[in-house]
């Protein structure tokens, strides 16, 4: 057989296959022509000389015997080759799928990039994506299961080492699914945590905008626009109520995510807070408004009554200065 050389490139099993190949092809050549020869010269001998017929037979039946082994040398050789290439090529697709287990595995270690409601969304697209490469990749760990049982059976003396192989990959799918699930429990977490806040949030610029709305100073000049002020304020009164109904649920929601240590418990507790700062300063300003409405429009009723009363005795005032007081200037008949 040809000196072991390790070829560029190439691993210690193709080496080998290399190796036994060229050997293999070399016997078919050479050696088997060499046996034809000696046995073409054997049928001479015997011919020839009768006499030694008894010992060239046996020479001849040691080197049939020596050939009929080579033979089946190589042929098993050939066989254990190609079962090592088998198992070979299994181990080099297992280290794949491993690897690319590994590299999901550390895709989704650590929770970053949820810092908000869009990056969530986003990161739950990733992870959409991630569950069909993952329910293509439980299809090639059932396949690899299949060879290692197929190759097992063609070649008992390598289920030692399919069934370490197979350990492995059933460790690292394991820890890929629980991974798997933990990222799909915080990113549903996140969702939840991020929805929250935007409800309250979007309160909050509501009670904002109604706080410009009941801190004004504007006052009506008369009745009508006192009332129209009234009824301006009691309608937002009747808004502030449904912004502080939405608040009460928001607290309960708030309250339940604190209760189960939501990771962003800190968040919703600071935001609740700030709500329900805004939402007090709210009913304050909106009562003080309430206030000023009302006493302006008393103001303004009683300035119209003043007004009116005045109109009246305007009216009157030619009668009260009338000399005439209903006597007749004439003589007495």
């Amino acid at each position: 057989m040809p000196s072991q050389v390790t070829l560029p490139g190439l691993t210690p099993l193709q080496v080998l296959e290399e190796q036994f190949d060229a050997f293999r092809k070399e016997v078919q050549s050479l050696g088997q022509a060499k046996v034809q020869a000696l046995r073409k010269l054997a049928g001479t001998l015997e011919r020839g000389a009768p006499r030694s017929y008894p010992h060239i037979q046996a020479q001849r039946s040691r080197i049939e015997a020596a050939w009929e082994r080579l033979d089946e040398a190589i042929q098993a050789r050939t066989e254990n080759l190609a079962a090592a290439h088998e198992v070979y090529t299994f181990e080099q697709a297992v280290a794949e799928l491993q690897g690319r287990m590994r590299e999901k595995t550390a895709l989704m270690k650590g929770e970053d990039g949820g810092h908000s409601q869009s990056s969530v969304q986003t990161l739950q697209q990733q992870r959409r994506r991630l569950e069909r490469e993952l329910a293509a990749m439980e299809k090639e760990v059932a396949r690899v299961h299949m060879e290692a049982s197929r190759l097992g059976q063609l070649h008992p003396a390598a289920q030692g080492g399919l069934a370490e192989q197979l350990t492995k990959v059933q460790e690292a799918w394991a820890t890929l699914q629980l991974k798997a699930q933990e990222r799909g429990r915080w990113l549903a977490q996140a969702a939840e945590g991020h929805a929250f806040l935007g409800r309250c949030r979007e309160l909050l610029a509501r009670a904002q905008e109604r706080q410009e709305l009941a801190s004004s100073k504007e006052l009506a000049e008369d009745v009508a626009g006192a009332e129209q002020l009234l009824e301006q304020h009691e309608e937002l009164g009747q808004e502030i109520k449904e912004c502080c109904l939405q608040a009460q649920d928001l607290w309960q929601k708030g309250q339940q995510l604190v209760d189960d240590s939501h990771f962003m418990s800190l968040e919703v507790t600071e935001c609740l807070q700030e709500l329900e700062g805004r939402l007090q300063e709210l009913q304050e300003a909106w009562a003080l408004r309430q206030q000023c409405c009302a006493k302006s429009w008393g103001l303004q009723k009683l300035r119209q009554e003043l007004e009116q009363a005045e109109n009246w005795l305007a009216s009157r005032e030619g009668l009260l200065l009338e000399a005439d007081y209903g006597v007749s200037g004439g003589p007495a008949p």
